[in-house]
């Protein structure tokens, strides 16, 4: 009886692709770029890679050589211009991070933030990718941001993508001027700000208060709360930024319950933990319950 060869191949095996082949990621396509930028050794390099990880290699070597000012320009023009589901985006972010002298990137991409100012054209969505763990690039913004807050100052509208981005620019330092404060003020409780936004606008008004007033806005909500009934005592509020801004009258009206509720979040959210759980001499509460007794109203009414 004929037995089975088990070492016999079957048909059709050679031809299987190699695990190699299976795992391999294509190259991505660069960004357009300048002409001059088409001419480095590094875009010829990447262009002709045969998977992304060659190319990701390529990126890392040039970035920690430090190979040159016009590939350092083609970097940092391609971190900004990589689409956001690239994957040499993260790996160019993660290998400046490892730099331990990162002047030379900084430098870069305060030169590409110059041009943005500039232009006005694409500055928010620059801004925003500031923010996105490349350091670098957290530095080069902290260098320019007086000019930020004056050009989006200059041009405030009450927007997402732009509040989100003076968020972020808030966590660096503040404006240096009343202007910023002022157009939030002339905004901020009125019906004209979409329902999404009134949160985040919230925080921005009451981060540039603080900054501004020097007050320990806490503290002084406290003694407001503790003085007058739930209905008016964010109005008090606000018209004591307003008092602070000298010659600058508002109509905002904080009666709106969904205004009212969106800054008491605000203050909950910026307040200081001894702020909000410290006792005050001569009351029965504790500070954080005042605002919790308002928020209970506003979700009654």
């Amino acid at each position: 009886m004929a037995t089975m060869n088990l070492r016999t191949k079957a048909k059709g095996s050679s031809a299987l692709p190699s695990k190699k082949i299976l795992n391999q990621r294509l190259p991505e396509s660069l960004p357009d770029s300048s002409a001059d930028l088409q001419h480095l050794d590094l875009f010829q390099k990447l262009t002709t890679c045969s998977d992304l990880d060659e190319q990701i290699a390529e990126l890392r070597k040039a970035i920690l050589s430090k190979s040159g000012a016009k590939d350092e320009e083609a970097i940092v023009s391609w971190y900004f211009r990589l689409p956001s589901n690239s994957s040499l985006k993260p790996a160019i972010s993660a290998t400046l991070n490892k730099l331990e002298d990162d002047s030379v990137f900084v430098a870069a991409f305060q030169t590409y933030l110059l041009q943005e100012i500039q232009t006005k054209q694409n500055l928010v969505q620059t801004i925003q990718r500031c923010f996105e763990n490349c350091r670098p690039a957290h530095k080069a913004v902290k260098e320019n941001l007086l000019k930020l807050y004056e050009v989006f100052t200059e041009d405030f509208e009450p927007d997402n993508a732009l509040v989100r981005v003076l968020l972020s620019l808030e966590t660096i330092g503040p404006s240096q001027n009343r202007s910023l404060l002022e157009k939030i003020s002339a905004v901020i409780g009125t019906e004209k700000v979409l329902p999404d936004l009134r949160s985040n606008l919230c925080l921005l008004w009451l981060f540039e208060f603080r900054h501004q007033s020097g007050l320990e806005y806490f503290t002084e909500v406290c003694k407001l709360r503790s003085k007058s009934n739930q209905t008016i005592w964010l109005s008090m509020l606000f018209l004591q930024a307003l008092k602070f801004l000298s010659g600058f009258k508002s109509q905002t009206d904080w009666s709106g319950l969904l205004w009212r509720l969106h800054l008491v979040n605000a203050l909950v959210t910026l307040a200081k933990a001894e702020e909000l759980f410290e006792a005050k001499e001569k009351e029965e509460n504790l500070a954080i319950e005042g605002l919790v007794d308002e928020l209970v109203i506003v979700a009654d009414s």
